[in-house]
């Protein structure tokens, strides 16, 4: 087997370029009916064949060219470029390592500089503005948020996430067209000072295997200021007596 191994490396299935509509596959390669079937002969026997099974532990990369969003929106290109101004009206998410939203609460720790608070709920409200783009473009169920530790190094859940998905939230409300996701517990932390991850990204949840996109009201939409981007946070402040 090692000597298989060592010289067929494994398969790159490539799609063809598309220019109008196209489609989305997902392979599970750790499906039981998944596997690679080699039918050969020897000069012993004919019509032999060998099956070589996917496990957890077989190697597995997939790779999305987005043509550098040549073709996207004027606004998204813009702000992939750095230019910044639409962002009040809309914004974007598309896994597939596509498109994250990076957000940052700058003056929440100065805002109570010297106060003793306590954070009771904080929710970050997402609002969909493209609910009618729904027949070829799959929008997700949820959205998720992680941020960059540096002291270890890599990427990690804000401890919301760690109390149990119910209380994290995150999923969309058809009815209100909407997401809700909890962060109570990393905006005490940001407040005490014990946390410094001050910028947290907003992703699609199953961002690696769900396919999905949708666009988001900005900071302060002209046509509909109420379902900005925001945060909602309810908190006492301890006086001393």
């Amino acid at each position: 087997m090692s000597s298989f191994l060592n010289y067929f490396k494994g398969l790159y299935v490539v799609a063809e370029a598309k220019q109008n509509d196209g489609s989305i596959v997902s392979i599970n390669l750790t499906n039981n009916s998944s596997s690679l079937t080699m039918y050969y002969h020897n000069n012993e026997s004919t019509n032999k064949q060998f099956r070589l099974v996917f496990s957890d532990s077989s190697v597995r990369v997939g790779y999305i060219n987005h043509n550098d969003y040549k073709e996207a929106e004027t606004a998204l290109q813009e702000q992939l470029q750095g230019n910044y101004t639409s962002v009040n009206e809309k914004l974007y998410l598309q896994t597939g390592i596509g498109i994250k939203t990076l957000i940052s609460f700058p003056y929440l720790k100065q805002q109570f500089e010297g106060k003793k608070i306590i954070v009771h709920r904080a929710e970050l409200v997402v609002t969909r503005c493209d609910e009618s783009d729904t027949t070829k473009h799959k929008f997700p169920t949820s959205l998720f948020i992680n941020y960059y530790d540096t002291s270890k190094g890599y990427l990690v859940t804000v401890p919301d996430y760690s109390i149990g998905a119910n209380y994290f939230d995150g999923k969309y409300n058809k009815s209100k067209g909407e997401y809700r996701i909890r962060i109570t517990k990393h905006l005490q932390y940001l407040i005490d000072g014990t946390s410094s991850a001050n910028a947290i990204n907003l992703i699609i949840g199953a961002a690696a295997t769900n396919m999905s996109r949708t666009t988001f009201y900005g900071l302060n939409p002209s046509l509909n200021p109420e379902k900005r981007l925001r945060l909602e946070m309810y908190y006492s402040e301890i006086q001393n007596y």
